[in-house]
Formats: structure tokens, C-alpha cells, sequence
């Protein structure tokens, strides 16, 4: 065998032993391997933190002292016991802000959160102060200031001039969610001289302050009580909902990532109607749980969509879940948005959005399939998801579809979507389709307007 194809399988060898000799010799050599009476690490749960607090032990015993070996207190985050002094949160800060290298940057950053203390947080701020308000990495630095000084971290904010106050809040209320929840409900920001800085020197509006402090309550509490988020979010006064949808959107994402899709889907079911007994909060998460849970587990979601009471069956939930459902069962989809109940609300936006989804996929099998329908209201909504999809990859051939719907809105719609994509990829011939066609005036207007827009028209 020639010596360069020996030296390779060699070093080949050595790539795939190496790793479980280390191993073997790290636990050899672990005094404590066999002492069933040692006590175990504080806090080690199911052992991840424990072992994360060995792999970084060496890290956490040579950290210096400064000239005067004073120190700053432990870390916040439990089993790491990381003592951060004056002298290491500089060198730490000044690693994060100058290290050209991402990983050692990253280090430095963790190693600052890992030492954060209520005495050291200003210290360690002054590190980060430089980043822009809205960087994950100074948003993760309030958050974990919040978990470990709750109010104080929370007022600091106050009298900055970035928006570090909500962040603060998501980790006060992760930590300690009653005491958090105390505070928002006892806030008399006009007649509290802490928020003048807020109020009266930068004129922000209170109740937009309010708003902005409960979207950061619901991030944290909805990462450690999905329920007690909800609760809060429907108790919140806010007539046009819009602010509510959005925080109870949060509260879906972390019940979307902490439960399975069957599990995701049920809990947004049982949502209660608002308080004025509408149900825009519970069907925005339907919506939300509907796209996962088609993609998911197909045939348990058209089981559990069949299921809702026609009042849920909205445009936003069938939309959703048939654009999912035509992207992964193609043919299948489309059979089941044209079974629908007619009086569901959603049912012509189920159509038009599998059509759409199965065209993304496969627009050779969705022409086939609309070729032998015949002509009816769901044909037509059929070929408007089929132009909404596929017009950016031949508009010709869709306006050629467009022209076969038979309602007059629907086809005009279909046209208006088609030509606007044919002007763009061709101008002069679009120009001249454009000024042949039969489209109304104020429907040629919107073929060479700019969409204000997405529509699924």
C-alpha cells in the first residue's frame, strides 16, 4: 500500500478514536466518578446543568482578581457559579466589542451573563451600551438583568434614552411572575416622578408605555406559564385588538414550541370569546396553530379544522391551513377545500390558498387537475390560487387562465394580478396586451400601479 494512502487512513484513525479516548481518560481521572456519597451539584436537574458547569469550570477558577482582588458576587444563572471582578468584566467587555473572531465574541458575551449580579449589572452594561437597541445581544442582556434584579433593572430604564425597560420586564417576569404582574397593575406613571424622564422630558404617550410594558411581561411570562400569559393578555383593555393579537401571537409561539401540534392546536381551541364576545384573539391563534399542524400531521388537522365550530372556520384559519395542505398533499388538498361545509366562512379562501399552495409545488399536476373540472364558482376560485402562484413564472400563461374564470370580479382580480406581473417582466409587450384587453379603466389603473398590497385576488 503506498506510504500516502497509509498516512491517510492513519490520521483517519486517529479523527474517529481520539474523541472516545479523551472521553475515557476524562472520566478515569474524575475523582468522583465512583463516590455515590458526593453530593451532587447544586441545581444539576436532569444533569444538563451540571455538565454545562463542568465544561466551563476551568473558565469559571481562572478568573482573575483585580489589583485589589475585590469581586462582584455569583453568576445568575444557577450551577455555574461564574465570580466576575471589575478587572474581568473590562477585559470580557473589551473582548465582546473588539474581537474580530464571532465565537470568542460570543464567549466573552456569555461569560459577562454568566458573572451578572444585581451589584455588577451597571458594570457589565457599560460593556453592551454600544449596541443598538433592538441587537439580540443587548435585548438578552436586560432580560437576564431583569430574571436577577426585577424592579431595579426594570427603572434603570427610565432614564435612558433606549428601550431596555421591556426586555427587563420579559426577564422579571420569567423569574418571578406575580411580582411582576404587581407591578404593571399598580403603574401610576402620570403621578410617579421616576417616568417624568419618559413623560414629560421625551413626551412619550402613557398608554403606548403601557402597551410596550405588557408586550414585555407576555414574552416573558408566555416562556414559563402559556396560561397565566393568556390570562393576562385577554384581561388587557384595548379596543381595536390589535395590540392583544399581537401579544397573544407570542403566547402561540411558545405554546407552538413547548407542546406538539395536536397538543398547540387543542389549547387554541379552548380559548375563551373576548370580553365584548368577539372571537379575535382566539381565532388569531388558530390561524397560527392551523399552518404548523397541516404540516405537520396533514390528516389530523383537517380532522381537527372539521371539527370547529363554523363561526371558527374563518378565511384566516382555512387560508392558512389549505396554502399548508396544498404545498404537502397536493391533489388530496384540493379535494378537500372543495368538500367543504358552503356556509364554513373560510371555504372559498381554503380553495383559492391549496390551489396556490399545490401550484408552488407542482403547477404541471395543478393545470392537469383544473382542465378537468368543469365550470363552477370553485373552478374559478381554483385557477385565481393557480394565477397567484404561478403569474412571476409565465404571466402570459396565466392571463390565459385568468381569462377562463367566469365571475367578473374574480376574473378581473385574476387579470389585474397576472398583467401587473407581465408589465414588470415585459413591459412593451404587457403594454400592448394591456391596451387590447377588455379590463375597465380603474382595472388597467391597477395593472400599472404598484400593489399597495398583497392580495390573494
Amino acid at each position: 500500500m503506498p506510504p500516502t494512502v497509509q498516512r491517510q487512513q492513519l490520521m483517519t484513525a486517529v479523527w474517529i478514536v481520539g474523541p472516545f479516548l479523551t472521553f475515557a481518560l476524562g472520566w478515569w481521572m474524575n475523582p468522583g466518578r465512583s463516590d455515590p456519597t458526593k453530593e451532587p451539584m447544586a441545581n444539576a436537574g436532569d444533569g444538563s446543568a451540571s455538565t454545562v458547569s463542568a465544561l466551563s469550570s476551568d473558565r469559571s477558577r481562572s478568573a482573575p482578581a483585580d489589583e485589589d482582588g475585590k469581586k462582584t458576587g455569583r453568576g445568575f444563572l444557577d450551577g455555574f457559579h461564574f465570580e466576575l471582578t471589575d478587572g474581568k468584566i473590562k477585559e470580557l467587555g473589551e473582548t465582546f466589542r473588539e474581537s474580530l473572531d464571532p465565537i470568542e465574541k460570543r464567549l466573552a458575551f456569555s461569560d459577562l451573563l454568566r458573572g451578572l449580579t444585581p451589584g455588577n449589572a451597571e458594570a457589565v452594561r457599560r460593556q453592551i451600551e454600544h449596541l443598538p437597541q433592538n441587537s439580540p445581544e443587548f435585548q438578552e442582556f436586560h432580560y437576564a438583568w431583569g430574571k436577577v434584579a426585577g424592579n431595579d433593572a426594570v427603572m434603570f430604564g427610565a432614564e435612558t434614552e433606549k428601550a431596555d425597560m421591556a426586555p427587563a420586564l420579559s426577564g422579571w417576569a420569567s423569574a418571578d411572575p406575580e411580582a411582576a404582574l404587581d407591578w404593571f397593575r399598580s403603574l401610576d406613571m402620570e403621578n410617579d416622578s421616576a417616568f417624568d424622564n419618559l413623560l414629560k422630558d421625551r413626551g412619550l404617550d402613557p398608554n403606548e408605555l403601557r402597551h410596550h410594558f405588557a408586550e414585555g411581561i407576555v414574552k416573558g411570562l408566555s416562556a414559563v406559564d402559556a396560561e397565566a400569559a393568556t390570562e393576562f393578555v385577554y384581561s388587557l383593555p384595548d379596543p381595536d385588538m390589535q395590540r392583544s393579537r399581537g401579544m397573544l401571537r407570542t403566547v402561540t409561539e411558545s405554546v407552538m414550541r413547548s407542546r406538539t401540534s395536536a397538543e398547540a392546536a387543542a389549547w387554541a381551541a379552548a380559548l375563551p370569546a373576548d370580553a365584548d364576545g368577539d372571537n379575535t384573539l382566539r381565532q388569531t391563534a388558530l390561524a397560527r396553530v392551523a399552518g404548523q399542524f397541516a404540516w405537520s400531521e396533514p390528516e389530523l388537522a383537517v380532522d381537527w379544522v372539521g371539527e370547529l365550530p363554523l363561526a371558527d372556520q374563518t378565511e384566516g384559519v382555512l387560508h392558512t391551513l389549505g396554502g399548508k395542505l396544498g404545498a404537502r398533499e397536493g391533489e388530496n388538498a384540493a379535494a378537500w377545500s372543495t368538500s367543504l361545509n358552503p356556509a364554513s366562512p373560510g371555504r372559498e379562501a381554503a380553495i383559492h390558498a391549496s390551489f396556490e399552495g399545490w401550484t408552488h409545488t407542482n403547477p404541471g399536476a395543478v393545470t392537469e387537475y383544473l382542465s378537468g373540472m368543469t365550470s363552477s364558482p370553485d373552478r374559478d376560485l381554483a385557477i385565481s390560487g393557480f394565477v397567484s402562484r404561478y403569474r412571476w413564472e409565465n404571466p402570459e400563461a396565466t392571463i390565459v387562465w385568468a381569462d377562463q374564470i367566469t365571475n367578473a370580479t374574480t376574473r378581473e382580480q385574476a387579470l389585474v394580478q397576472a398583467g401587473r406581473a407581465y408589465m414588470k417582466q415585459n413591459p412593451d409587450d404587457g403594454a400592448a396586451w394591456l391596451a387590447a384587453s377588455e379590463l375597465s379603466n380603474e382595472a388597467k389603473l391597477r395593472v400599472v400601479s404598484p400593489a399597495k398590497r398583497r392580495d390573494r385576488s
